[in-house]
């Protein structure tokens, strides 16, 4: 069995709108993968799209992307290590009860929203 990677979400109108299809950050095992190039190309395309140059606070450093990029997938991890250590239906558990208070087709319509919304870097090369 492989291990399951886990990458930053960007979404797709975000990655429509400054033309940015790579991959920042992923999770694989206990690895944060970083990189560093794509984040750099991300932020001078968002930089150039907002005009950043005429309009100084709106200048996005590729320092931030990291950043929050970093946070996000240690997010990840701790959960892994939550569910590892202390409960390993965490995850499962959280889906049922979010399903038994909305519904199973909203629940569903949610899921199916969030997949189009922010489908992963591969998927949106395809599309």
């Amino acid at each position: 069995m492989g291990l399951a990677t886990f990458e930053f979400h960007i979404a797709r109108a975000a990655r429509e709108r400054y033309g940015f299809a790579d991959r920042l950050f992923s999770l694989t095992a206990n690895v944060v993968i970083v990189d560093l190039a794509a984040s750099r190309e991300l932020a001078h395309r968002m930089n150039a799209v907002r005009d950043a140059a005429q309009n100084p606070d709106r200048v996005l450093h590729p320092a931030a992307l990291n950043v929050m990029g970093i946070i996000d997938e240690i997010t990840h991890l701790v959960l892994a290590l939550y569910r590892e250590r202390r409960d390993p239906r965490a995850m499962l558990d959280a889906l049922d009860w979010l399903e038994a208070r909305v519904g199973r087709d909203a629940f569903d319509a949610t899921l199916l929203a969030f997949a189009d919304e922010f489908h992963t870097a591969p998927l949106h090369s395809k599309s």
